[in-house]
């Protein structure tokens, strides 16, 4: 697998190939695209954005301290596992069998490409999903974001 750390400063890394991907930044943002991986993807970011665009995998887990995750265009065979401290989570047209959410302040929007079976929780926040019943779990939960989610079909 491919695994890159930094402290302070940017990762950039597209039309990769391979088993893994592992990035892992302090302060800077992450710019990931076109990637290819049979196995998983991990993101860390402590302060900055992550902008994750055309990927196909197995897992992606992303943590995250302050600063939003954007994903474009990403499907993952097995689950998002996506934790963010402060920071918005952002997926467009992404997809995976099952999806873990969890952020304190930020907010959660997603379009999705297939039915899951929600569990939303939220303290002072609005929640708009679909009312599907079939699917996978696609579990979401933050303090004080709403949550709005869709299906393209």
């Amino acid at each position: 697998g491919v695994k890159i750390r930094t402290t302070t400063g940017g990762i950039t890394v597209d039309n990769i190939k391979a088993d893994s991907l592992d990035l892992k930044v302090s302060t800077g943002n992450i710019k990931a695209s076109n990637i290819s991986l049979s196995g998983d993807m991990f993101i860390s970011v402590s302060t900055g954005k992550a902008n994750i665009s055309t990927v196909t995998c197995h897992t992606i887990s992303s943590s995250g301290s302050t600063g939003e995750l954007n994903m474009t265009d990403v499907i993952a065979v097995n689950s998002f596992e996506l934790t963010r401290s402060t920071g918005d989570i952002t997926l467009n047209s992404c997809d995976a069998d099952e999806i873990y959410i969890k952020t304190s302040t930020g907010d959660v929007s997603a379009t999705l490409l297939s039915d899951k079976v929600y569990i939303t929780k939220t303290d002072t926040g609005n929640i708009h999903t679909p009312s599907t019943v079939t699917g996978g779990r696609c579990e979401i939960s933050t303090s004080t974001g709403d949550i709005n989610i869709k299906v393209l079909k």
